[in-house]
């Protein structure tokens, strides 16, 4: 709708048509049309004079990729965009994306840093809530496998050592979700093929395992 509804971009005055070349990138990302969706955005760059959609343009190009799964381009994107806009009212998502970004590409340092710079700058946005809300600090730590969460420390500790008879050390941390405090075990790893080739062969096994993150 929004796309037929872009034909008309003749009739309306500057504003308008910067507006809807807006919603019609949102449209095409909403569609999975990345490509599509970075020709509207760029078109909107180059139309708007004001610079009123600098910002929000330059975010949702990373966004494409970011959405593509095409993670270190997105981050090579988002990464001068606190920069570029400082004044940004976007810069929480941006750095919401940059701490998931960054852990897809395996620099935990980096994302470690940005979820610091989230969280002090702007502990009471969304974007710091749901992070805090949805990330493990463990998936901070770098690949892991997790093969099991218990609600019982003995079980967790049982695990434990069934893996280390297998031959894998692990550790077992405490995190808390909803008020349940969880024990969680997992395998470190140094890559995320090496955990996904630890976790098919602990299924293999018969065991639950899951890579984080």
């Amino acid at each position: 709708e929004v796309i037929r509804y872009s034909n008309t971009v003749g009739k309306l005055d500057e504003k308008d048509r910067l507006k809807i070349l807006y919603y019609v990138g949102l449209s095409h990302l909403a569609k999975n049309n990345f490509g599509e969706a970075r020709k509207s955005f760029t078109r909107l760059k180059e139309r708007d004079s004001t610079k009123n959609y600098a910002d929000l343009a330059d975010t949702r190009i990373a966004d494409s990729f970011f959405l593509e799964k095409n993670y270190a381009q997105g981050l090579q994107l988002y990464s001068p965009i606190p920069g570029k806009y400082p004044k940004s009212e976007f810069l929480p998502y941006v750095y919401y994306r940059l701490v998931l970004a960054s852990q897809k590409v395996g620099d935990f340092t980096q994302a470690k840093r940005y979820y610091e710079i989230l969280n002090k700058n702007y502990p009471e946005s969304f974007e710091a809530i749901r992070l805090t809300s949805v990330l493990d600090p463990m998936d901070l730590e770098g690949f892991s496998v997790q093969v099991g969460s218990f609600s019982d420390r003995n079980k967790a500790a049982g695990m434990q050592s069934m893996l280390l008879n297998k031959g894998y050390v692990s550790s077992v941390k405490k995190s808390q979700k909803d008020n349940v405090i969880y024990y969680r075990v997992r395998i470190h790893c140094k890559s995320r093929p090496e955990a996904e080739r630890i976790a098919t062969k602990l299924r293999l096994e018969g065991l639950s395992a899951k890579v984080f993150p």
